[in-house]
């Protein structure tokens, strides 16, 4: 399975896992803040576990960065509409 595939596939993941116990803490006052925490996490989690870099999957780096793998963070926290969006500029 090739870097973007896997990135995308681990993106959906970790939303359809957020989605299923964000009601937990959804209607508390600070539940978007453990939503975007829980979301950091997992994404950390994940890059880190697995070491992967959407720059450099994307071809723009021919090796992985700690800046790329935080970009790869962000872009996971933001969900597998931003994953996409990245890839379809």
């Amino acid at each position: 399975m090739n870097s973007i595939t896997l990135i995308m596939a681990l993106s959906a993941i970790i939303w359809y896992i957020l989605d299923r116990v964000k009601p937990l803490w959804s209607d508390k006052s600070w539940g978007k803040y453990v939503t975007t925490f829980s979301a950091g996490v997992l994404g950390a989690a994940v890059v880190f576990g697995y070491g992967l870099d959407i720059v450099c999957a994307m071809g723009m780096a021919t090796e992985m960065t700690i800046v790329g793998q935080i970009i790869t963070v962000l872009a996971l926290m933001c969900g597998s509409s931003a994953i996409s969006e990245i890839i379809t500029r």
